[in-house]
């Protein structure tokens, strides 16, 4: 029995080493490199290693899931005869006397005592404690894991060679476990609840918000075509720079026989007046090139075209080349960051929020924007803007006073200029619309009270 002791003693070793290598492992995936890094500039001596071994994230896997194997097999062929040996005199002393059935009875109760010590103590106990304390584990195992990978480089470096030849011959490319997160695990991240602990909550919402738009399609954000203010090339300049005077904007189209579907370019105001003194009377000379997208081009990748081309305008077209509407650089910053008021704009709130729930909202606002500035699930619809959303659900021409259901508020009509809606007063439904609501009657249009 006492010759089975050294066994067991290394038994219990294997099983710690199992723990060592299993903690290391979670601790470095988990562990924050940011934090490292502010860690490093400290001067905590750990940091630094650690940060390399976040840095070479897949060797250093490798490595750990090779001590985990090394660990595990010596497990058992150590661990399992020792214990058994030590389980025999016991066995002995209850009345078993076959020596056939003893051997059998203490291996499987060796095995079954190891397999649980080595599950709770070198699997799930270290993998529970690197998650709750990654960044003390990560630096307390570094150093350990430098040295160790140094040792089994060879052993390391012939696997990882073996394991692509076999991944090839699969037709399968191989991949790390320290690849970049996708688009939507990152904005997954951001928008879970636990997101705010690792950001201040006004990072974390500027980030979501550049996630979400990044994807939209520019239609929803752009100038529509009958709001486009442009000018006509054929114009005297004088008469450019008093209409730019009144328009209040600092860039405009150029059109071509007054005809918006034939955008030769746009002038800056600056250009304009910086010309008024010298001997240029056309627009020609200080015309500009916009970038020109068709309206399926997303928020993120007109974005891109507008830094690398270093113009500030673009001009939404359709597919058969006509002009669907205009986009400035600050269109889209506006998207992703809020509203940027300029020493032009004298811009009303696209959502003015009044008593009793109720909110004033311009038409030309997105359906998901409203159903999130009022607090419900966008409801099910072809259009992009509240006012196209009225219209496909009128199946006619809106009037004011017009109501439909937008998901469980009702959206009256408030203002029409020209067959097209302008303004929409989102609001609770009234007793009587909760009625028609039930019976699936059509909501009638109404008489609006001040």
């Amino acid at each position: 029995m006492s010759s089975a002791w050294p066994g067991v003693l290394l038994a219990a070793l294997f099983v710690l080493l199992n723990a060592f290598f299993v903690a290391a492992e979670f601790a470095m995936v988990k562990v924050r490199s940011t934090r490292l890094g502010t860690l490093a500039r400290k001067g905590e001596p750990s940091a630094r290693a650690a940060q390399r071994v976040v840095e070479r994230l897949d060797q250093f896997l490798n490595a750990t899931q090779l001590g985990i194997t090394l660990s595990s097999l010596a497990l058992g062929w150590i661990g399992e005869p020792a214990l058994a040996a030590l389980l025999l005199p016991l066995l002995q002393l209850v009345g078993i006397e076959s020596p056939a059935v003893s051997h059998t009875v203490a291996f499987a109760v060796a095995f079954a005592f190891l397999t649980i010590a080595h599950i709770l103590f070198g699997e799930m106990v270290p993998k529970s404690v690197a998650l709750r304390r990654a960044e003390r584990l990560a630096l307390g195992t570094a150093r350990a894991m430098i040295l160790f990978r140094t040792v089994f480089w060879p052993i390391l470096w012939v696997l990882d060679a073996l394991s692509n030849l076999v991944l090839r011959a699969l037709g399968i490319p191989p991949a790390g476990e320290a690849e970049a997160l996708s688009e939507e695990e990152v904005r997954s991240l951001f928008e879970a609840p636990h997101g705010g602990t690792l950001l201040p909550e006004t990072k974390r919402a500027l980030i979501t918000r550049v996630l979400r738009t990044a994807d939209r399609p520019v239609r929803l954000v752009m100038v529509p075509r009958v709001d486009i203010v442009y000018l006509d090339m054929g114009m005297p300049i004088e008469v450019v720079r008093e209409r730019a005077r009144s328009v209040g904007f600092s860039r405009l189209p150029i059109v071509t026989d007054d005809d918006i579907d034939r955008i030769v370019g746009y002038i800056h105001v600056r250009d304009l007046f910086l010309a008024e003194a010298g001997p240029a009377q056309e627009v020609q000379p200080i015309l500009r090139q916009p970038v020109f997208v068709p309206e399926s081009a997303t928020v993120g990748a007109l974005l891109h075209d507008l830094q690398v081309s270093r113009v500030h305008l673009a001009i939404v077209v359709d597919e058969y080349g006509g002009t669907r509407g205009l986009v400035t650089l600050e269109d889209l910053l506006e998207e992703l960051v809020g509203e940027i008021q300029d020493e032009f704009d004298v811009e009303e709130a696209k959502i003015v929020r009044l008593a009793e729930g109720r909110a004033m909202v311009d038409a030309s606002v997105s359906v998901a924007d409203v159903a999130a500035a009022v607090g419900i699930e966008p409801p099910e619809a072809e259009a992009d803007t509240l006012g196209g959303f009225v219209l496909a659900a009128l199946g006619r021409m809106a009037r004011q006073g017009d109501r439909v259901r937008f998901g469980e508020l009702v959206a009256e009509v408030t203002n029409v200029r020209r067959r097209r809606v302008t303004k929409v007063l989102v609001r609770p439904p009234t007793p009587q619309e909760t009625e028609a609501a039930a019976a699936h009657e059509e909501l009638r249009p109404t008489e609006l009270t001040s």
